[in-house]
């Protein structure tokens, strides 16, 4: 279900279900990436890994991630979380996944949308 958040609220995105290997165990991927498009389609990536973290992801623990925005302007925005193998492409944890989330910022509390 789609809710109405006021523009100027941050907003937190997080894998909510752990990532997993191919034979069950949780794990971390090699490198989150974070896609975030506003409403203007601008597109700002964010990358973790365990070597250089980074401040915008962040891992609480295994398997998990997420990341606040600071919404700026009013529309739809799209954010995707990328589960990646490393830029030589050997994925040491056997992980590959994608979660994209959509939420709509509204300049006026309780507006409804369409």
């Amino acid at each position: 279900m789609a809710e109405n958040i006021l523009v100027g609220t941050t907003v937190r995105i997080k894998v909510s279900s752990p990532l997993t290997a191919f034979n069950g165990t949780i794990v971390n991927p090699d490198k989150w990436t974070v896609m975030v498009r506003t409403p203007a389609a601008e597109v700002s990536t964010y990358e973790w890994t365990a070597a250089t973290p980074g401040t915008d992801i962040v891992v609480p623990s295994t398997g998990y991630a997420y990341i606040d925005i600071a919404t700026t302007d009013s529309g739809v925005w799209k954010v995707i979380f990328k589960a990646e193998p490393t830029a030589a492409n050997v994925d040491t944890t056997n992980t590959a996944a994608v979660k994209d989330f959509v939420f709509h910022v509204s300049p006026l509390p309780f507006e409804p949308i369409e």
